[in-house]
């Protein structure tokens, strides 16, 4: 059974839709990376039987601004709808990303970007 985690997306076949409580842009680059790629690190809450959960992206191929929020399509063919407001990290997120903070960071970084430094340094990725 799906529910608002993971959504059938109605436009691709074998491709599901997001849509995260709260979310982050994350660039990944250095020595070891073949190319800079962004991805978003997203979260939803939990409840009492259930805890809360994350998901890294494959990979941001474009973003399309719509009211209120963007969609992020990825390279999976997954799309992320990134509502205005949401955009922070919660404990658990805020852990994976903290995780991902080890050795040399000239071979390979992960940082957190906002949109509006994403737009400067890749506006190739934002449409319509």
């Amino acid at each position: 059974m799906l529910d608002k985690l993971q959504q059938p997306n109605q436009d691709q076949k074998n491709t599901f839709s997001y849509s995260p409580d709260y979310w982050v842009i994350v660039r990944i680059s250095g020595s070891k990376v073949p190319e800079t790629y962004y991805r978003v690190l997203a979260g939803w809450y939990g409840g009492f039987a259930h805890g809360d959960s994350w998901k890294l992206s494959s990979g941001i191929e474009r973003l399309i601004r719509k009211e209120g929020y963007y969609e992020a399509y990825n390279a999976s063919g997954s799309v992320y709808t990134l509502c205005d407001g949401n955009e922070r990290m919660s404990h658990l997120t805020g852990s994976v990303y903290g995780g991902y903070q080890f050795g040399n960071p000239e071979e390979f970084c992960l940082e957190r970007i906002d949109l509006e430094e994403l737009k400067q340094e890749a506006g190739y990725l934002f449409k319509g």
